[in-house]
């Protein structure tokens, strides 16, 4: 990558990050406000926010659209009588 590339690609990413920290900036103050709105007595509340930091891996690989095999079948245990 040339200098001008790296350069707008971290300019991308610091914005990419400041929108996700606004956002979650804003869901925590109307979390907030609806809390201390709804509250008849003061009491103490614990409010955590978190948001992913990067890419996770899927979870598992997608399904292929194969028909199920039927070796499970064939090597189950046969019935006692």
């Amino acid at each position: 990558m040339v200098e001008h590339q790296i350069e707008r690609a971290y300019r991308d990413r610091f914005t990419r990050a400041q929108h996700a920290q606004d956002e979650t900036d804003r869901l925590l103050t109307h979390t907030l406000e609806n809390i201390l709105a709804e509250q008849a007595e003061l009491s103490a509340w614990f409010v955590a926010v978190a948001r992913p930091d990067g890419r996770y891996p899927a979870p598992c690989h997608p399904l292929s659209g194969r028909k199920p095999s039927t070796s499970a079948r064939s090597h189950a245990p046969a019935p006692s009588a």
